[in-house]
């Protein structure tokens, strides 16, 4: 999950202080429902490289286990990836996983800033990625992970039909990119992950084998250790060959 802790900056309230109430939140997550979470601090592009520097500190001053990773996050124009590169590369020294908003309101070059420059293993959105083939090409030979929310690409992109055959996550999908569904906000946008997938498989042309590849990309992509991906995959397998079966006979 990715929390943008930047944004209550200016509220007053201390930063521990914010970190407190996401971990007690995640702690109750993980007692009362079995959710296992983690925190990827999103940085606010809009405010600059040097308070991205700033915010990287108190990370970091908070770091625990349950910190993995940093996103550049908020409006992507006019804010490229390039200015962010050393509060990237000191993230990464630090030990931190990379991934980045790109491409979703912001030109596909700014995907390839965030591979070249940032550095990053993950690309949240990227949906104008399909703006440039060498590029789809190059990611699809990386397995670059792309995290793309159906229902918000409405509000967040030009394409208003998720049934339009052009919408870039269809064509993400059809060009063999790895695509995992996501529901971004749930409050925030009415939905839930359940929601986001049925979507993908009603409108945007997943099939059912697409659907399974997006969740067993999720699990092989998250940024966990390999015994819980092994465990994940053998708890879940059953459950996810069981709907894919269904889905097939839609």
């Amino acid at each position: 999950m990715e929390f943008f802790t930047s944004l209550h900056a200016h509220s007053g309230v201390p930063f521990s202080r914010q970190f407190e109430g996401i971990r007690k939140g995640m702690a109750d997550a993980k007692s009362d429902f079995g959710i296992h979470s983690a925190i990827i601090p999103g940085v606010n592009r809009e405010l600059g490289p040097d308070k991205a520097e700033e915010y990287l500190d108190q990370i970091l001053e908070n770091n625990s286990d349950d910190i993995i990773g940093l996103g550049l996050d908020y409006f992507e124009t006019p804010f490229p990836p390039e200015p962010f590169a050393d509060v990237w590369a000191r993230a990464k020294r630090a030990g931190l996983r990379l991934t980045a908003h790109a491409g979703e309101a912001g030109p596909a070059q700014y995907i390839e800033a965030s591979l070249d420059v940032l550095n990053v293993e993950r690309v949240d959105h990227g949906y104008n990625i399909v703006d440039d083939p060498a590029l789809v090409a190059r990611c699809k030979e990386m397995g670059i992970l792309f995290t793309c929310c159906p229902s918000t690409s409405i509000g967040t992109t030009p394409y208003r039909d998720l049934s339009a055959p052009n919408h870039p996550i269809r064509r993400m999908n059809e060009a063999g990119l790895v695509v995992s569904i996501n529901s971004d906000d749930p409050p925030m946008f009415l939905t839930d992950l359940s929601r986001e997938y049925e979507i993908a498989f009603t409108q945007l042309g997943f099939s059912a084998q697409d659907i399974k590849r997006s969740v067993l990309a999720t699990i092989d992509h998250a940024w966990v250790d390999d015994s819980t991906k092994k465990s994940w995959r053998a708890e879940w397998m059953p459950e996810i060959d069981r709907i894919t079966a269904e889905l097939e006979q839609i």
